[in-house]
This record gives structure tokens, sequence and C-alpha cells, in this order.
């Protein structure tokens, strides 16, 4: 033990014992302490296991949700561009029926 002034004097802290005198009463208290402890750890570990399976779960459905937003999106882009495509090839062929009505009123 180390006093105020910094100088070592071999005595070490007295602590206050939680523990019961006789051994054998000291070797079942903790051997009970143990067991708590130990039940108190699995049934977290089992809380611990259930929560990361449900976990698991959101994150699968989500990647599920996911997957078919992407789809969706990707058949979206795919109507745009067809519709594009028929409207584009419709106003092409409006415009040469215009014109060759145009050239065919001057001959």
């Amino acid at each position: 033990m180390v006093n105020k002034s910094g100088n070592f004097t071999g005595k070490k802290p007295q602590q206050k014992s939680f523990l019961p005198v006789n051994d054998q009463e000291q070797i079942n208290s903790l051997l009970q302490r143990l067991d708590t402890l130990e039940e108190t750890y699995h049934e977290q570990l089992l809380s611990k296991d259930q929560e990361i399976a449900r976990l698991h779960n959101t994150l699968d459905q989500t990647q599920k949700l996911l997957d078919q937003s992407q789809q969706l999106q990707l058949m979206a882009e795919k109507k745009i561009d067809e519709l594009k495509q028929i409207t584009s090839s419709t106003t092409t062929k409006k415009e040469k029926d215009h014109q060759k009505s145009w050239w065919s009123k001057l001959f």
C-alpha cells in the first residue's frame, strides 16, 4: 500500500468480505452465484439469438422488396422506352405524310 506521501507501507487495504467466513460456505455461495450467472447468461444468449434471427428475417424481406422494386423500375423504364419509340415513329410517319401532301399540292 502506498500512503499519501508516496511511501510504501507494506500493508494491504482492508476489504469487507461479502463471503461467509467458513470455507465451505464460501464455496457454496460462489457456486450459487456461478449458477445464477450461468443461467442469466444463457437467457441473454437465447434472447440475442432470437433477436439475430428476427433481424435476419427482416433483412431478407427488405432485400426481396428491394429486388422487386428494382425489377418494377426496370419494367417501367422499358415501357417508357417503348412508348417513346412508338410516339417517335408515329410522329415521323405523320411528318412524312404531311410533307408528301404539301409536295403533292405543288405538283
